[in-house]
């Protein structure tokens, strides 16, 4: 026994050298908030509260979310978007951690967009380490960029917040009047007739009228936040300017394009001359060389050259579109043109560095394969997206040639997470666009520019897929946008597109790059209102695509006792050897002991 006692206590010391593993993971913060939903019963829908509660730790930015009793699939969506919008807008890195959500309600609840943003509202309370104003509710659909989107509900959420004792109601634009559905009966005969008829209800009179709760129309996280935390975001200070050398290539470009523009249309116009052509197609064809024509004239009249190169791309592409519509009319094989356009986009790409040159040549691939997918339904849509390849491709090429566009170098990383981002978003879109039966174009083409994106960052080229992300994500919030606008009508939608531009101007330098400044003034002198919004969203997402300070980490907080598989592992494996060798040692004593008697 003695022999082993030398055995065993090195067996010992060694166990006692093994380090501990951590006790603990650092917790940023946890909280509670009451989100209104409805829940479906016999007599109908009403409205119930849904405790949601969050607790922040140090990780990898992973989402995760418990329901009780179990919700619709987009309640994950609405987290995911929930947490990026807090964390763009408080500017703090969300890879740094990982959000626990858990959601429990005393029944089953009807849909989960609604919850986003009572969501981003209490990971902002956490961030920032503001209380929350228990005395304010709020329901509404959060975009990942912060714009606050339609739900449905208002009414029974309304009435579920005041007897809960909420004296201020946060509702998404354009949602302060809704309609509810009255049921009415009246006896015909021996027979009760039901019916129900549709009341348009002024949220706000009614609520504060019955119930003392005072209703607000909020447009994005900020003004929730401005209720709930009495957080004030600072404005961008200044308007951004173009310098000298931006305001000369724009010169450049837009001569290019332009010149471009009229080669189109004069290819357009001998065309128009072959006999082939009825007087009716003829008619009509001369109808779309005159629109482009006119169009030309009213963009070769900008002053402004950074807006001039802004618009120059969109002349080209109708002459080019006439032109191409009087080939097909004159039964002309299109097959080498597209092969022709795909080579030249594919080339392009090979010596691609700068951030115009690498988003126009996004735009363009991404048309083309527009193009390609709309040529069986719809003929003129599918030679439209031909004509804005076409217009796009020379727009890269022009600023290649410019010798101003910013120089993007290594991007690798900043790809695999817009990729990621764009992915979510047109997912998250597509939920809830499906929801309200909305057909959206730009959630279409958000898709081909996603995949595209995916399958040029499995292919190792970084730039390429971070030009389609940063544009896949742009057309997925523009496709959201066009929810907001239905719901809330133009007018109101105005202050979803200020919204946009002040996320915009937030993202830009003094002096921005070429690119940015043409998105910028895209937007501002637009009068359509989708175009304006996908715009800006193009500037901000593009802005986040180029060189910038990293977002920052939060301090630590309290600290809560944790299990690490990994590190425990470790440890229990050094334990275990050690008490290994030790057995080892006591159960060989006996054998010496008997050897030496």
């Amino acid at each position: 026994m003695r022999a082993a006692l030398p055995a065993l206590a090195v067996a010992v010391l060694l166990a006692a050298r093994v380090p501990a593993p951590p006790q603990g993971l650092a917790v940023i913060g946890r909280s509670w908030i009451l989100a209104p939903a409805v829940s479906s019963t016999p007599s109908g829908y009403v409205g119930v509260l849904v405790n949601i509660s969050l607790t922040i730790i140090e990780g990898h930015g992973d989402i995760y979310v418990s329901t009780s009793p179990l919700t619709d699939v987009d309640m994950q969506g609405s987290a995911r978007a929930a947490v990026r919008a807090a964390c763009s807008l408080l500017g703090v890195d969300c890879s740094h951690y990982d959000f626990l959500f858990h959601v429990e309600a005393d029944t089953v609840i009807v849909g989960g967009p609604s919850a986003g943003l009572v969501m981003a509202v209490l990971t902002s309370s956490i961030l920032t380490g503001r209380p929350l104003n228990r005395s304010v509710m709020a329901t509404g659909m959060v975009a990942p960029d912060g714009s606050v989107g339609p739900v449905g509900g208002i009414l029974e959420k309304a009435n579920a917040s005041a007897r809960a004792g909420a004296k201020l109601f946060l509702v998404p634009l354009g949602q302060s009047v809704v309609v509810t559905y009255v049921r009415r009966e009246r006896r015909v005969g021996p027979f009760i007739m039901y019916t129900v008829k549709p009341v348009r209800v002024n949220l706000t009179e009614y609520a504060l009228e019955n119930w003392g709760l005072r209703v607000r129309e909020v447009v994005s996280l900020e003004d929730a936040l401005e209720a709930f935390l009495g957080l004030k975001i600072p404005e961008a200070v200044g308007e951004p300017v173009a310098s000298a050398e931006v305001a000369a290539a724009c010169e450049q470009v837009a001569s290019m394009l332009l010149r471009s523009a009229e080669g189109s249309l004069r290819r357009a116009k001998a065309a128009l001359e072959s006999h082939q052509l009825g007087p009716l197609a003829r008619r009509y064809l001369r109808g779309k060389v005159g629109a482009a024509e006119a169009l030309l004239q009213e963009v070769r009249g900008v002053s402004d050259p950074v807006l001039r190169a802004a618009k120059a791309y969109q002349p080209l592409a109708e002459a080019e579109w006439a032109r191409l519509l009087v080939s097909y009319a004159l039964g002309l094989d299109l097959a080498g043109y597209v092969e022709g356009l795909a080579a030249n986009i594919t080339s392009s790409w090979s010596g691609a560095e700068g951030l115009a040159q690498a988003f126009y040549l996004a735009g363009a691939e991404e048309a083309l394969r527009l193009a390609q997918e709309l040529w069986e339904g719809d003929v003129e849509a599918s030679l439209y997206c031909l004509a804005l390849a076409h217009a796009y491709t020379v727009a890269a090429e022009a600023w290649a040639k410019s010798g101003s566009d910013l120089l993007l170098g290594e991007v690798g990383e900043r790809a695999g997470e817009l990729v990621a981002e764009a992915g979510h978003t047109w997912s998250y879109a597509s939920l809830i666009l499906g929801e309200m039966e909305l057909n959206s174009l730009r959630l279409r083409a958000a898709g081909v520019a996603y995949q595209l994106a995916k399958s040029a960052l499995a292919r190792g080229e970084a730039l390429r897929a971070l030009m389609h992300a940063v544009r896949g994500l742009s057309l997925a919030e523009a496709a959201l946008d066009e929810a907001v606008i239905k719901a809330a009508g133009a007018v109101k939608a105005e202050r979803l597109c200020n919204y946009a531009r002040k996320l915009a101007l937030r993202s830009l330098p003094r002096q921005p790059p070429a690119l940015l400044l043409l998105l910028l003034k895209l937007g501002e002198s637009s009068s359509d209102l989708p175009l304006k919004l996908l715009a800006y969203r193009y500037a901000y997402n593009a802005a986040r695509a180029a060189p910038a300070l990293p977002a920052r980490k939060l301090g630590g907080g309290e600290t809560a006792v944790s299990f690490s598989l990994e590190a425990w592992a470790s440890w229990l494996a050094a334990v275990a050897l050690a008490a290994f060798l030790a057995l080892c040692a006591l159960a060989a004593a006996p054998k010496r002991a008997l050897n030496k008697g």
